[in-house]
């Protein structure tokens, strides 16, 4: 007896070991896998979900503070918020029909997500400020001067940031949707707007770069222009970049290199500056330095913006249908994402929930890491 005794013993205790390993193995695999999926990782292997076919091209689509909620517009002037659950079960939560087109960026409050902010234009143009769980409107204003051209928004403490560009800018209370103040700069506006912290950074057609500070509107010129800024960008209060339509890149008012084409855009990266240009290259600049890095050409167009997410740049090339993950230390491809034949890209990739979202002509699609479900 002792000895099958003894060879039971033998035997279990290696197995039992076995089991215990695994076990403790499998709950660390577990563990890991859930810390890597808290943060959104572009280099990790991927496969691409369809959250939302479109009936129609989206014109803004951003996100609640509620997974799998978005506020979507459309430029013929509605707005809805959708529930993106599966294929089957996408439902809408309300939909709200405006007067007129919308004409604006469309943004919601980050403070506490419950209000939409746009701007639509039929004779004149309204502000509008939505409930963003019932789609109700809290207020609308029209503006006493009709605003023209492209609108854009932000938000600074309780104030509401509208700037056009025909040359205003406007403070608006976002609580109730009186006037603060009104400023003009009395030219086209030529660059997207650029904000950093308490201040706006503006470059208008007569070759200026202004700073607008937005407590009180106080205009300061910054410096003037050998040619009309197309492109500018705040690094901090005092530094900051702009490009020409002669692909001239400039540090303030130095000149630091010429690309081959127009710069079609720039971003910010944790180490440097990312710039995209119209001959097919991205190019890194050293933000302390002020030279590039690297430089790299594509097969062609870059579009839409590429998508900085810490150490990575995701870019697309026009008629494409996939998507490049691009490591900014050195330029080098390190994963790629395909959307299927036939399908493009319409609009700039965005993060939400820790996910990687690309609007596109057939819709809306999501990015999952390789082992996980689609829809939960």
């Amino acid at each position: 007896m002792f000895p099958k005794k003894k060879c039971f013993f033998n035997i279990t205790l290696p197995v039992a070991f076995l089991f215990f390993y695994f076990l403790i193995f499998f709950v660390d695999l577990r563990g890991q896998t859930k810390s890597v999926d808290s943060i959104f990782n572009p280099s990790i292997p991927m496969k691409l979900c369809r959250a939302q076919r479109s009936t129609k091209t989206f014109d803004r689509i951003i996100a609640s503070d509620n997974p799998n909620e978005f506020f979507v517009s459309y430029i013929d002037g509605e707005i809805e918020s959708i529930e993106l659950m599966d294929l089957q079960t996408n439902r809408k939560l309300w939909r709200s029909e405006l007067v007129g087109k919308i004409n604006s960026s469309f943004i919601v409050d980050q403070i506490d997500y419950k209000t939409l902010y746009f701007v639509t234009k039929l004779t004149s143009s309204t502000i509008w400020a939505l409930n963003a769980e019932t789609g109700i409107t809290k207020w609308q204003m029209i503006i006493p001067s009709s605003l023209t051209g492209e609108i854009f928004l932000s938000l600074y403490q309780n104030a509401l940031i509208v700037i056009s560009r025909d040359g205003k800018v406007l403070s608006i209370d976002k609580s109730i949707g009186t006037i603060n103040w009104i400023k003009s700069l009395n030219f086209v506006i030529t660059s997207n707007p650029t904000f950093f912290e308490d201040q706006v950074l503006l470059s208008t057609a007569d070759n200026k770069i202004f700073q607008i500070r937005l407590t009180d509107g106080k205009i300061f010129p910054l410096v003037d222009t050998p040619s009309v800024p197309n492109i500018l960008l705040a690094l901090s209060k005092k530094e900051f970049v702009w490009t020409d339509k002669f692909g001239r890149f400039f540090f303030r008012d130095k000149l630091k290199f010429r690309a081959g084409a127009e710069i079609s855009n720039i971003n910010v990266a944790p180490k440097g500056i990312l710039v995209a240009s119209n001959d097919n290259f991205l190019y890194f600049l050293s933000t302390d330095k002020q030279k590039i890095l690297w430089r790299k050409k594509f097969a062609g167009r870059i579009f839409p913006k590429p998508l900085v997410v810490g150490n990575w740049a995701i870019v697309a090339v026009t008629g494409e249908t996939e998507l490049l993950i691009v490591d900014l230390a050195n330029g080098n491809l390190i994963n790629t994402l395909a959307i299927g034949e036939g399908n493009f890209f319409t609009d700039n990739f965005f993060i939400a929930f820790n996910k990687l979202y690309a609007p596109t002509i057939k819709g809306l699609f999501y990015s999952a890491y390789a082992n996980a479900v689609c829809f939960n």
